[in-house]
């Protein structure tokens, strides 16, 4: 318990620090609000709703719609000249996906058709036109609020098609304080006096947006997350560091 009174005196005390600082530094701080996406899109239009019965195991073309999720962020959109589009893995109700930037006009390819990427897990296919990465297809205005809906959005395209044990990012629960924790942490590493989801220039000029999350699959875990991004166009790097831990506060097992 005593971790935990020092906890909530640090961030008490570094908020007030952090809000003389963020003048000096242009840091601007976000609300939990403004992490969450602002309009509202179907990411799957009729013609695209197909039946989710799937009784084979591997990889199929996804049913779902990527581009639902940069479409329900204002401040993002998809580059004229790509789209995305994504493959789902199955096996029975567990599943993982991936999605690929690739040209406009171009159709994603069955599975079979594509190379695969036997260092990745599941060894996913990649057809041979898409973008190495689909950050390559994301823009949006250069606003602070961007970053920090391009950084979310990373997490949810990350992440899409998953499912059961395929899940992880989606169990994260962003934060904006840790006055309210209840929890008895085993400190890992120096907690940060800002837990709010915040945005910076580094040293180089480059954008780079800090959030904080607690995540309870099995182990709880207090998590940041860093997303340095290029000084122009919206890719990104991402180190997660886990700041602390609690044993007994898991209780997610998958």
């Amino acid at each position: 318990m005593g971790n935990q009174r020092w906890m909530r005196r640090m961030c008490s005390n570094g908020l007030k620090l952090f809000k003389r600082e963020a003048l000096k530094e242009n840091i601007q701080v976000f609300t939990l609000e403004e992490t969450k996406p602002d309009q509202k899109y179907n990411p799957l239009p009729a013609r695209e709703i197909k039946t989710r019965s799937y009784r084979g195991i591997g990889w199929r073309i996804s049913y779902d719609n990527p581009e639902g999720i940069i479409e329900g962020f204002s401040k993002l959109h998809i580059k004229t000249e790509y789209r995305l589009a994504a493959y789902q893995y199955q096996e029975v109700d567990n599943g993982n996906g991936i999605v690929w930037a690739i040209p406009i006009h171009n159709s994603l390819p069955e599975p079979d058709e594509c190379s695969r990427l036997n260092n990745q897990f599941l060894s996913p296919p990649k057809p041979s036109f898409a973008c190495d990465e689909f950050k390559e297809a994301i823009d949006g205005d250069y606003t602070p609020l961007s970053y920090l809906q391009a950084a979310i959005a990373y997490h949810k395209l990350k992440e899409f098609g998953a499912m059961w044990h395929g899940i992880s990012w989606g169990e994260d629960r962003l934060l904006t304080s840790l006055d309210s924790s209840e929890w008895d942490w085993v400190i890992g590493e120096i907690i940060p006096k800002l837990i709010q989801p915040h945005f910076y220039y580094d040293k180089k000029k480059r954008p780079v947006i800090v959030f904080h999350t607690m995540n309870s699959i099995g182990t709880l875990t207090l998590n940041r997350y860093e997303h340095t991004f290029e000084s122009q166009g919206y890719r990104l790097t991402c180190k997660k560091t886990v700041l602390a831990t609690d044993q007994d506060g898991g209780d997610l097992i998958f």
